[in-house]
């Protein structure tokens, strides 16, 4: 986790990927592996790829604000606002109406 999380921060998104999905392989029901790896497609501009990546990380823990808020964000960048509004409202934590009208203005989910 150290090592991916270490490409993502030094912008080496591909070597990040790599080591996640190595991670993956070792450790398939952590769901560190999968966020990372969907934040470094996404910091990449994939939004198609990192998706898949981040509902696979909220499937193996739902509770995962991070994996919510950049999943919320990967889909406004694919422009499935609705998917996104979805998202967001869905999250584990209770931001209230201000902090959710804040999140969805502040990534254009507001139509």
């Amino acid at each position: 986790l150290l090592l991916v999380n270490s490409f993502n921060l030094q912008g080496r998104h591909d070597e990040a990927v790599e080591q996640a999905g190595k991670g993956q392989l070792l450790a398939p029901s952590d769901s560190l592996f999968p966020l990372l790896a969907g934040a470094a497609v996404l910091d990449r501009g994939d939004v198609g790829r990192a998706v898949p990546l981040l509902q696979q990380a909220i499937a193996l823990q739902p509770r995962s604000a991070h994996a919510h808020q950049l999943l919320g964000d990967a889909l406004v960048g694919a422009g499935r606002f609705d998917e996104a509004e979805r998202v967001v409202e869905s999250a584990p934590y209770d931001a209230g109406p201000r902090g959710r009208a804040q999140y969805a203005l502040q990534r254009g989910v507001v139509r």
